[in-house]
């Protein structure tokens, strides 16, 4: 009897020892999914996933050839935009010193607004979060942390969730104004029962095509209007290094390609206009901008590329680049 109790505790503890090592071994999805992503495994998967759906090879394809287009004809770029969401020849406005005398914006708002320093931070950013109503967050999840400041979007499921949650919450409409006055609205309110703030920025431009003119660079856009200093934390377009850091061939490769872009199909032109309108907002005195979008601040970088970005959507580009 002693002999079969002995057994059966050596049979006990060998099946935990065997649950300890299974335990041991045991990854949880998110522990595989940040280890891939060290390795650069997942965004091979996910190229190589893409080029199985329709379609998608012949997008890839074609921004290579936007590529080589930019490098050697960039005033051609539009013609190859895979959404049409670059301006045509006739649709580019007059080069100008600012980004202001380019678009002469405006801002309407349905409340009062009170002008003062503020901070703006987009999702790019990992630091601290000041608690407060000066801190504007740009598509941020609600927590304690975040509760008492002010959350912006131009996205409606955003505006939904923060309206379920309570907070203080600003839609941005943007509004294109041509040449002849006629005012067209990319993303009008949505009509929910609950009210909340409404701040519309009007941009004069010959732009009549599909846009690109959303998220965090007309953002900066409309808050700087209407702040006496701005500080812009996180205005990354998904890029993870400074791209000032760069040499010429990853910048390309930054600028064109992503892993992940099967979705949109439009992260090239995104990645353009954000290029565009923070080279612009680095010229402002009063905007403060930390993020990964510095290719200016790289001679080189600057020298090659701000006249190529600047000739697909203005006319009459000067020979001047301006300071870094």
């Amino acid at each position: 009897m002693a002999n079969d109790s002995n057994e059966g505790w050596i049979i006990l503890n060998e099946h935990f020892n065997d649950q300890q090592k299974i335990k041991k071994y045991f990854f949880s999805k998110k522990q595989i999914k940040n280890f891939l992503n060290r390795c650069r495994i997942l965004p091979i998967f996910y190229f190589c996933s893409d080029l199985r759906r329709n379609g998608i090879c012949s997008k890839y394809l074609n921004v290579v050839w936007m590529i080589i287009v930019f490098l050697i004809k960039p005033t051609e770029l539009y013609k190859y935009s895979w959404r049409e969401c670059l301006p045509s020849e006739s649709m580019r406005d007059n080069d100008k010193d600012t980004i202001f005398e380019i678009y002469q914006p405006k801002v309407e708002s349905s409340f009062e607004i009170e002008k003062s320093n503020r901070t703006i931070y987009f999702r790019g950013y990992n630091g601290d979060i000041t608690n407060r109503r000066e801190s504007i967050l740009n598509n941020f999840q609600v927590d304690k942390n975040t509760k008492n400041c002010t959350f912006t979007t131009s996205d409606g499921n955003w505006l939904k969730y923060y309206l379920e949650h309570s907070v203080d919450v600003i839609w941005i409409t943007i509004a294109l104004v041509d040449n002849k006055g006629m005012v067209r609205i990319l993303n009008p309110p949505p009509d929910y029962k609950k009210k909340y703030k409404v701040i519309t920025l009007y941009l004069k431009t010959n732009l009549a095509t599909k846009s690109t003119f959303f998220g965090g660079p007309v953002l900066v856009l409309a808050y700087y209007l209407i702040s006496h200093k701005l500080k812009v934390y996180g205005l990354n377009c998904y890029q993870n290094k400074k791209l000032s850091s760069l040499n010429f061939i990853e910048f390309i490769i930054s600028i064109f390609f992503y892993a992940r872009d099967y979705k949109s199909k439009d992260c090239v032109e995104t990645s353009l206009s954000h290029l565009f309108f923070t080279f612009y907002f680095n010229l402002e005195e009063n905007l403060e901008i930390e993020g990964n979008l510095d290719y200016f601040k790289n001679y080189k970088l600057n020298n090659f590329f701000t006249k190529r970005i600047k000739s697909i959507y203005l006319k009459n580009i000067n020979k001047n680049v301006s300071k870094v």
